[in-house]
């Protein structure tokens, strides 16, 4: 498909996204809307990010150098930035949508967090931009004392992440998992790490223990049925 046809097909999927999605409410209660359309940035984001520029920085002077005619009122990086932050919320439910709409429903789903680690534990109070943001803990894959976040995903078996939730590295996997699971059905695996008994209290999901004897759970496996 040529990059022109790219560009118009996953803006007119955003515009008609934005359109069921906001049923003609406005997404700011105040100020006026910004001259850049929000499907615009949508768009920029989406394209850039499929052909391999990474950054809010390298999307915007890439459609900046290349594609201004066909987004007039891209104007500085630091309003189109700001402009992508603000959208998060936006970008979720695009996401799940989309996920819901390659992915049939699963019975069986993954469950897994994962350390970002953001600098060396030695420089985390010095040399750190993250400093007062991020937090300390500890990757058993390593062996070691990290500083940064924890990713939290939810795979579908097919492969396409149908949840993620972003935490500092100190927050335990067992509180983000009723956010990432909510609204979801079917069967959980996870790690022993996710074992609490609480756990069915919160979020009304059954958790399945088994015996030794088990292949799957002699590895550490969890198995938690959950319902919307």
């Amino acid at each position: 498909m040529p990059n022109e046809e790219f560009i118009i097909e996953v803006y007119c999927v955003v515009d008609e996204f934005l359109a069921k999605e906001l049923a003609g409410q406005r997404l700011r209660r105040c100020g006026e809307s910004p001259q850049l359309t929000d499907a615009e940035v949508l768009t920029m984001e989406i394209v850039g990010e499929y052909w391999g520029h990474n950054s809010d920085k390298g999307i915007w002077r890439y459609f900046k150098e290349h594609w201004q005619a066909w987004f007039p009122t891209l104007g500085c990086r630091t309003s189109f930035t700001r402009q992508c932050a603000n959208l998060l919320q936006m970008k979720n439910r695009l996401r799940e949508r989309i996920a819901a709409h390659l992915c049939p429903a699963a019975e069986i789903q993954l469950f897994d967090g994962f350390p970002i680690p953001t600098c060396h534990i030695k420089r985390c109070w010095s040399q750190n931009p993250f400093k007062g943001v991020g937090s300390i803990s500890y990757c058993a894959a390593k062996d070691e004392r990290y500083f940064g976040f924890k990713g939290h995903l939810l795979i579908h078996p097919n492969g396409l992440i149908t949840g993620f939730a972003l935490a500092t590295a100190n927050i335990d996997e067992r509180d983000i998992l009723p956010e990432v699971v909510a609204g979801k059905k079917g069967l959980l695996i996870a790690d022993k790490g996710l074992i609490r008994p609480i756990i069915q209290a919160i979020t009304g999901r059954e958790v399945l223990t088994g015996s030794g004897k088990s292949h799957v759970l002699r590895q550490g496996t969890l198995i938690a049925a959950f319902h919307a």
